[in-house]
């Protein structure tokens, strides 16, 4: 298991997202590497997501990562039970159903997602941050 305990800066991940269609639109279940392993290269590199979304009944599997935290700290409530699954040997936690805007969403798209999640920025870390057209900031979590 990856250490959460500590900093998890610059710690690797990788994700996978199940879409299904929704009553309401496509919709997303995501598994996460964090903090079970980080995201062996050898094993993500062979993914297939035609062949994930074929095994797990989705009309897609979208692969994210590797991807590399930019915060100092995740602090979220573990549920009581965690589901885990393992796609092509690397075990992920299920960590969240999102709606998705779209299936083909513009570059920098605002997708609203409900968390019960606090990412801690240390005093001195850097703060990476993308302003959109409107001049809002968005602070970036990760960078692949």
């Amino acid at each position: 298991m990856v250490d959460q305990t500590g900093d998890v800066f610059a710690k690797r991940y990788g994700e996978v997202l199940l879409v299904h269609a929704g009553e309401q639109g496509p919709e997303a279940t995501v598994y996460n590497t964090f903090p079970l392993n980080d995201c062996p290269a050898a094993l993500w590199d062979a993914l297939d997501a035609d062949a994930l979304a074929k095994e797990n009944g989705a009309v897609a599997a979208l692969l994210n990562g590797p991807r590399y935290w930019l915060m100092s700290a995740i602090d979220k409530a573990a549920p009581e039970h965690r589901e885990t699954r393992t796609f092509g040997g690397i075990e992920m936690i299920r960590q969240a159903t999102v709606k998705l805007s779209s299936m083909n969403p513009a570059p920098y798209s605002v997708n609203a997602v409900d968390r019960r999640t606090v990412f801690v920025f240390d005093a001195g870390r850097p703060v990476f941050e993308l302003v959109d057209p409107d001049g809002r900031r968005w602070v970036m979590q990760t960078w692949s």
